[in-house]
């Protein structure tokens, strides 16, 4: 054999066993890795441009919070979480003498529990004409709190055609169960007793 083409065989020889040795070690490992980092590229992409809409979103997500926290504080002042008597007996007085209405007579009834919320009744005894009483009591539904009016009974003065006396009980709420409140039963209906049997 010539020694050119022994030379030329030894030499492709060789060749392919670095190329395979160098394909085997160093490009497979390479390959990996680079599937590895573009992996790790895409992943880091995704979470960048959760990120970058995460951030557009920002303002939205503080204006939606701001409007929570506005709603939680309004629901807060209808729904308060302690009854405070002296506030609200100062309440009603200080509407009462806007309006021109006279309180003779103002009795903080025991609070009843009605399971997620308590009813805090407020008796009250008025002078006033019709068109005071009138208007402090339709300003009571207005209130920055939650109050109903129950029960209005009103009786003509004997010497003011005019002038009136009123009696009603005003019902503020609680969220929970106030100290002390009643808790009312729910009226249930009674079982029926079963006929007893005749002894033979």
């Amino acid at each position: 054999m010539d020694n050119k083409l022994k030379y030329f065989i030894v030499t492709a020889a060789l060749g392919v066993i670095i190329f395979a040795v160098y394909h085997f070690f160093f490009y497979n490992k390479m390959k990996a890795k680079i599937e590895k980092l573009e992996k790790k590229y895409q992943r880091i992409s995704m979470d960048l441009q959760t990120a970058r809409l995460a951030a557009n979103r920002l303002p939205q997500l503080e204006i939606e919070i701001k409007k929570l926290q506005y709603l939680w504080e309004k629901a807060i002042k209808l729904l308060p979480t302690k009854e405070k008597p002296e506030e609200i007996i100062n309440l009603l007085q200080q509407r009462a003498t806007q309006n021109g209405v006279k309180i003779n007579k103002l009795t903080r009834n025991a609070p009843v529990a009605k399971g997620e919320y308590t009813e805090l009744p407020y008796s009250l005894e008025v002078t006033a004409n019709y068109h005071d009483l009138v208007k402090f009591i339709s300003e009571l539904s207005t209130l920055s709190r939650l109050v109903t009016v129950e029960g209005i009974k009103i009786t003509t003065s004997k010497t003011d055609e005019k002038t009136c006396s009123a009696s009603f009980v005003a019902k503020f709420y609680s969220v929970g169960t106030a100290a002390g409140a009643k808790v009312e039963k729910k009226k249930g209906v009674k079982p029926k007793k079963g006929k007893k049997r005749r002894k033979k």
